[in-house]
């Protein structure tokens, strides 16, 4: 399997998009009022702390008595402890460190997106189309947060939040560049889709491995990339007239190999339960319209795409239903 480059404008795009953060981080740094120092946005604190952690042996220094890892509302913890660990030794500049990681997963990352589409689609015109719609589609809450704004509403704030579930968004539920600017979403991200790419090329071990790192990196986005695979499974053997037993071979290997990866979590969720329970009643009943706000493109593709995919087989159906009439 082959990670290809896609053209040079569309490198030239990925490079601008993936200096974005970086360089508002920059800028930031330097540009600043009078006796003011930048240090970084709310997110920045629990992550530099994350990954400075093994000056401290890993334990949380928000908490009494228990590790960095027992305690999911800190965030992605095993994420920036691999990626700071050696970094924090070494004496590196952690800030610096997170821009540098930041710009290079996100290249890699939208690389990676661009070879999945390739897989996916026939034409090179479509999976061209497929990518602009990837790097810039976000929900339509930025239309209720700008037509706020433009009435000198006080509420900007308030709309952000309530329609996007993240504070000022522009409705970015799916945005690529929403994305790019956190560290804790790259990664497993990264390694979901290598897991999808690879088992998109039948090497289901390997595709076991990554997603397994994608559990120990982000455990709910492991779900998610497991529900994608067992349903490109299902398709592919679908069109090709394969069988429940092809659906099970595929996908129970790389079961098997990625559950090693949860061990971690459920050692800690069984030794120390109470931010889990506190972590699972945070994200408990997201509203509907919140999810209908940030993905609202996507939901009106994906059913044009149906759509306009199954219309000869429904008319077919039909046909076939007033001949038998």
């Amino acid at each position: 399997m082959k990670i290809l480059l896609p053209g040079k404008k569309f490198l030239i795009l990925i490079l601008v998009l993936a200096s974005v953060n970086p360089l508002n981080y920059a800028l930031m740094n330097n540009v600043h009022p009078e006796g003011k120092v930048f240090t970084g946005y709310i997110d920045d604190a629990f992550q530099l702390a994350l990954m400075k952690s093994a000056k401290w042996e890993f334990q949380s220094p928000w908490d009494f008595g228990i590790s960095v890892f027992q305690n999911p509302i800190l965030g992605a913890s095993y994420t920036f402890v691999v990626l700071g660990t050696i970094p924090t030794l070494l004496n590196f500049d952690l800030f610096l460190t997170m821009m540098v990681l930041k710009f290079i997963f996100s290249v890699f990352y939208l690389i990676l997106i661009y070879n999945i589409l390739l897989v996916l689609m026939k034409s090179k015109k479509y999976v061209n189309v497929a990518f602009v719609i990837f790097l810039l589609a976000s929900g339509i809450g930025w239309i209720f947060y700008a037509v706020s704004a433009a009435s000198g509403s006080h509420y900007t704030s308030v709309i952000g939040y309530a329609f996007t579930d993240e504070f000022e968004e522009l409705g970015g539920g799916i945005s690529a560049i929403s994305h790019i600017t956190r560290l804790y979403w790259l990664l497993p991200e990264i390694t979901g889709l290598l897991s999808l790419l690879l088992f998109m090329h039948r090497k289901r071990i390997l595709s076991g491995l990554f997603l397994g790192l994608t559990i120990f990196f982000y455990p709910t986005f492991s779900v998610a990339f497991a529900l994608i695979i067992l349903i490109y499974s299902i398709v592919d053997r679908y069109n090709n007239k394969g069988s429940v037993l092809d659906i099970l071979r595929d996908v129970l290997p790389v079961a098997l190999i990625s559950a090693v990866f949860a061990v971690p979590w459920a050692l800690n969720y069984f030794s120390y339960r109470y931010y889990f329970t506190q972590y699972s009643l945070w994200y408990n009943g997201e509203p509907l319209i919140k999810l209908l706000v940030s993905f609202a493109p996507v939901i009106i593709l994906s059913l044009y795409g149906f759509v306009k995919s199954t219309n000869s087989v429904i008319k077919n159906k039909l046909f076939i239903r007033s001949k038998k009439l």
